[in-house]
């Protein structure tokens, strides 16, 4: 009897460490800045789930469109605003890039002038920033696949 008490003891404490880690696991966030082409930062947010992290996922790098920056569409402050926050308790790392020119990433100087009509950040200088996170986000996670999602 005493052995199977000990045993039981024993299945608890590892239950109780399991699921105690669990119920104290929380949705954090780190801000960032990624350098792109010279001048340029990209601002990042990283969003994990302290106790959810799978080594074998890739992290997810979410790209917003042409009108809302990543924190805007993807991580509002309000309960259930938050799709990075439901990805990251899936056990991936989640990271939101604002283009150069949105939220917290350099404004190009031409955006400082009158507005003329067409766009100031062209698709292939958000696609240099892509490029940039990307290789960012691999050398932060060690993996050699990132997965993107996005919308315009």
């Amino acid at each position: 009897m005493h052995r199977e008490g000990a045993a039981v003891v024993r299945t608890l404490v590892l239950l109780g460490a399991l699921f105690g880690a669990g119920a104290r696991a929380e949705v954090t966030r780190a801000e960032f800045l990624v350098p792109s082409e010279e001048g340029i930062e990209v601002s990042v947010r990283e969003v994990k789930d302290t106790g959810m992290q799978v080594a074998n996922l890739p992290p997810l790098i979410l790209l917003h469109g042409a009108r809302v920056p990543g924190r805007a569409s993807f991580d509002l402050p309000v309960e259930g605003g938050s799709i990075a926050a439901e990805l990251a308790r899936t056990g991936h790392a989640v990271y939101l890039m604002d283009a150069r020119g949105y939220g917290g990433s350099t404004r190009p100087l031409a955006m400082s002038t009158p507005a003329k009509g067409r766009p100031l950040v062209g698709s292939h200088e958000v696609v240099q920033d892509v490029h940039a996170v990307v290789g960012w986000v691999k050398a932060r996670t060690g993996q050699r696949r990132v997965g993107l999602m996005g919308w315009a």
